[in-house]
């Protein structure tokens, strides 16, 4: 119904006026430094690799650093960064309060962000996980670069998937509480990484454990991160690949509505700012 002559933007429009804009916005300044430099550390360490020491290479390895270094601690790093700064960023220069006076619903605002702080986290971590696949095949077994492929894409997909639920995550923090990087540094450097240790059901309910276990059973045995799931497998904890990304989607999604619901609800005042 309109408004004052003003029509209310429906939903999939309204979230993706406001997705449309975000990576430009994110991806700026310092934090752009930030995280280009959190992105090239494992290209970097396979860069180095493949000048001293082309047997730390290869398609095998390539899983590997994707799985330690990606999925494990750099990629929620940046999306947190990313999540807690679309939030922050727009109560220091005063959007979110001008974008809860639009003709848009609340949730579509939130999806907005959300949308907007994974593309500008794909941007980053998709073409950085192609450019990681061909300093590890190019060396050693250049022909294993178009046999190998399916592994690249199946791991790109993995990113991407645990991209939106992290992005997701992130975001219910950066609405609810005020310090919201000091809940998201100790949910990645502490939690994910103990519920690891031990096989437990406790890591069923974690992005970081569904992400490394969708990419242990989409390439082959002998990488690290296969024998590290493959402790979960012994005691019969291993989920399926359709119930990985089936949790995690239905997770993204919950995630995101609950962020839409406490945006919805929370009042902001124009000084505040999260953190």
């Amino acid at each position: 119904m309109a408004v004052d002559g003003v029509v209310p933007l429906s939903f999939v429009p309204a979230a993706l006026r406001v997705g449309a804009l975000a990576p430009l916005r994110l991806l700026r300044g310092r934090r752009l430094v930030l995280v280009l430099l959190l992105v090239s550390v494992p290209l970097i360490v396979s860069a180095f690799a493949l000048v001293v020491r082309p047997r730390l290479l290869g398609v095998n390895n390539f899983v590997n650093f994707v799985a330690l270094f990606d999925l494990s601690l750099l990629l929620p790093l940046v999306a947190m960064l990313l999540s807690a700064g679309a939030v922050g960023d727009d109560l220091e220069n005063g959007t979110l309060l001008y974008l809860r006076l639009r003709p848009m619903s609340r949730a579509a605002i939130v999806a907005g962000r959300w949308l907007g702080c994974s593309i500008a986290c794909s941007v980053l971590f998709v073409p950085a996980t192609i450019v990681l696949y061909v300093l590890h095949t190019v060396a050693r077994h250049p022909e294993l670069m178009r046999e190998e492929l399916p592994v690249l894409f199946a791991t790109c997909g993995i990113v991407v998937a645990a991209i939106l639920a992290y992005t997701a995550l992130f975001l219910v923090f950066a609405v609810v509480f005020f310090r919201a990087m000091l809940f998201g540094l100790f949910l990645v450097v502490g939690w994910e990484t103990a519920v690891l240790i031990l096989p437990n059901k406790a890591a069923l309910y974690t992005v970081g454990f569904h992400s490394r276990a969708l990419l242990s059973q989409a390439t082959w045995e002998g990488s690290v991160i296969h024998t590290v799931v493959d402790r979960f497998h012994v005691v019969g904890l291993l989920p399926t690949v359709t119930t990985s990304i089936v949790g995690l989607s239905l997770a993204t999604f919950a995630l995101v509505a609950v962020a839409g619901s406490v945006f919805a609800r929370k009042e902001y005042l124009a000084t505040q700012k999260e953190g």
